[in-house]
């Protein structure tokens, strides 16, 4: 009688220690997944962030600077037509009238 309650017993136990070895495997095997898909994951974010800063050094920032350069030609190009205007104007006032 006590040969199959140790038997029982200490078949529970083995029972017990398969089932969380089972689980301990498992959750190690889900916590493998879990950082691969977040490994994964910023990856992708890193790759995404380098496509957006390559786009922002290749289009975005050259345009920019294409429109720096335009408003200060445009700020040149007013300067030099209000030079003209004063220098027509003084030519205007200073010429004699006979």
């Amino acid at each position: 009688m006590y040969e199959i309650v140790y038997f029982l017993t200490a078949l529970i136990y083995e029972i017990i220690a398969y089932v969380k070895a089972i689980g301990y495997e498992f959750l190690c095997y889900l916590k493998a997944l879990i950082n691969e898909i977040i490994c994964y994951h910023k990856a992708f974010i890193y790759k995404m962030m380098r496509y957006i800063k390559e786009l922002v050094y290749e289009i975005i920032y050259p345009f920019i600077h294409h429109l720096e350069e335009l408003i200060h030609e445009t700020y040149y190009f007013k300067v030099l037509i209000y030079e003209i205007i004063y220098y027509l104007k003084g030519l205007i006032y200073e010429t004699p009238i006979d």
